[in-house]
This record gives structure tokens, C-alpha cells and sequence, in this order.
């Protein structure tokens, strides 16, 4: 029996949240959005711990 063979292979869309592809699509979107807008003053990016009390 070759493990190859067993269940299947599915490729997830760069929509599904949290996987590298995602990650680097939203990346490309908001660099698009910047130099649609030509001046940005600040590009800020905010990681959050949904646990933490101070978030809910």
C-alpha cells in the first residue's frame, strides 16, 4: 500500500484566511491601494490576540 494513494490532495484558494497565499494577497492588495492613492502617510499593521481581555 503507497500512502501516496490514500485520501486527496486539495489546494485552498488564496481567499481562505490565515494560509501563506492569503497572508501575501492581502499584502499585494493594500501596496495596490497605496500607490492607487500615491501618498501615504502612514502604513500601519495591527496583530491582535483574540483572547486578551482588551480586545472583546
Amino acid at each position: 500500500m503507497d500512502l501516496k494513494d490514500l485520501g486527496q490532495h486539495i489546494i485552498l484558494p488564496s481567499s481562505y484566511p490565515g494560509r501563506p497565499h492569503n497572508m501575501i494577497q492581502v499584502f499585494q492588495d493594500s501596496m495596490a491601494i497605496a500607490h492607487y492613492y500615491r501618498k501615504v502617510d502612514i502604513f500601519l499593521t495591527v496583530t491582535t490576540n483574540p483572547k486578551w481581555p482588551e480586545i472583546i
